[in-house]
C-alpha cells in the first residue's frame, strides 16, 4: 500500500459520496420527507463483498489489472469506516437531550 493507491481510493470514495449526496437531494425534491435523511443516505456508501468479488473476477480469467485489488481493498476499508462514523454521528444527533 502506498500514497498513490490511497489517493486514488480517496478520490473514488469522494466521487461516491458526492454522487450519493446529489441522489439524496434529488430524492428529497420529489419526496420532501427524505430531506432530513440526506446525511445518513449520503454516509451509507460502504462497499464490501460485491466490490471485493468484482475486483478478483478479472484475475480468475487471466486478466491482470495492476493494483486493482489493493485499490478495492482500501476503498472497502475506508468506505466501511466512513459509514460507521456517519452512523455514530447521526445516532448521537438523533438522540434527544
Amino acid at each position: 500500500m502506498n500514497l498513490v493507491l490511497v489517493g486514488i481510493s480517496l478520490a473514488i470514495l469522494t466521487l461516491m459520496f458526492v454522487s450519493r449526496y446529489m441522489s439524496a437531494r434529488i430524492l428529497a425534491l420529489s419526496e420532501p420527507k427524505f430531506k432530513q435523511y440526506a446525511t445518513i443516505i449520503t454516509g451509507m456508501v460502504a462497499r464490501g463483498f460485491t466490490a471485493t468479488f468484482a475486483a478478483l473476477l478479472p484475475s480468475t480469467k487471466g486478466i491482470e489489472i495492476p493494483q486493482l485489488k489493493e485499490i478495492v481493498l482500501i476503498m472497502v476499508l475506508l468506505s466501511t469506516f466512513a459509514a460507521i462514523l456517519v452512523s455514530i454521528v447521526y445516532e448521537r444527533r438523533a438522540k434527544p437531550g
